[in-house]
């Protein structure tokens, strides 16, 4: 299975997209920003949210198609919008599965964040008709990184017993808390219930409901446990009549 890449350029920057793609496509499924991405009823932020969801990799297309003036001094400078797909990308991916492509001829301003990421460089001195040789070096580059990246998720992708959960920010007392407010409003009784479901449902680190479980319930003395399993338990309330 071949790993899904974004390319991101300003529409000028398609001159250098588009043989990217063609170099590339032995490799990986490539989609550009203007192939179908953005659609009429959908925000640009949510059809960029939906292609980071799917992409393995993001490729960045760096072109001077701007100036700007900064103390004084103009300087070319990439297109916003590149720049701010670029940051989405990196807080998604990480800097290792993006990478940068620009011309080896332009002195560009680089944001101070991105100071230390090494560019894929081509040949700006090559004629039009040259594009896509001119890429080959850049593209080989990028072609080798994402062999050694493979898919991003393809950690995910294996069973596993427990899949994986954002840890939480809340002390003992707070998933305790948590727990107690579940039980009481939400909680289903006689049924069978996966820890790791419960978990998930209260964004909890995993692990936490079936170790805390046990304090709750002799907090909590109408609440009976009458199963407790590796993975999953079974409860019912203690109801009086009296």
């Amino acid at each position: 299975m071949k790993p899904k890449a974004f390319v991101a350029s300003s529409v000028e920057g398609l001159d250098i997209a588009y043989p990217l793609q063609v170099n590339l496509q032995h490799d990986a499924d490539i989609t550009i920003w203007s192939q179908g991405v953005f659609s009429l009823s959908v925000t640009p932020i949510d059809s960029i949210t939906e292609a980071l969801h799917s992409s393995d990799f993001g490729i960045f297309v760096f072109s001077p198609d701007d100036e700007t003036k900064m103390r004084g001094n103009v300087t070319d400078t990439v297109r916003d919008n590149v720049i701010f797909e670029l940051g989405l990308f990196v807080g998604r991916l990480g800097k290792r599965r993006c990478f940068i492509v620009m011309p080896d001829n332009v002195e560009l301003h680089i944001p101070s964040d991105l100071v230390g990421v090494t560019p894929a460089k081509y040949s700006g001195e090559r004629e039009s008709s040259e594009i896509a040789a001119a890429l080959g070096p850049a593209c080989h580059e990028i072609r080798q990184a994402m062999k050694l990246q493979g898919l991003h998720n393809e950690s995910s992708s294996q069973p596993q017993k427990i899949p994986g959960n954002d840890h939480d920010n809340y002390d003992e007392e707070d998933k305790i808390a948590l727990l107690e407010a579940w039980l009481n409003n939400e909680a289903q009784e006689g049924v069978a219930i996966k820890y790791i479901d419960v978990d998930n449902h209260l964004k909890l680190e995993l692990g936490s409901t079936k170790r805390l479980l046990p304090v709750v319930f002799k907090r909590n003395t109408i609440f009976n446990i009458n199963v407790a399993g590796g993975n999953v338990f079974k409860f019912h309330v203690e109801r009086s009549y009296f």
